[in-house]
């Protein structure tokens, strides 16, 4: 690498640890910040519900000959 690479490189290294470490650790940890909850299992479940059965296929011989 280049010296313009290297220098790039590790001031974004220093940029991308800074932001980790400053990063607070409870982020959004209080009921009043999350969102509501959804139910993604109800829609999962009727999605499985309206599609068709995939159909059955046939095991084939997968070695090379």
């Amino acid at each position: 690498m280049t010296a313009k690479q290297q220098i790039a490189t590790g001031f974004l290294a220093v940029l991308i640890v800074g932001s980790v470490a400053f990063m607070p650790a409870n982020a959004d940890t209080n009921a009043a910040a999350k969102p509501a909850a959804h139910r993604p299992a109800a829609v999962a479940v009727n999605a499985t519900k309206a599609s068709a059965p995939a159909p059955r296929q046939a095991a084939s011989d997968l070695t090379y000959n």
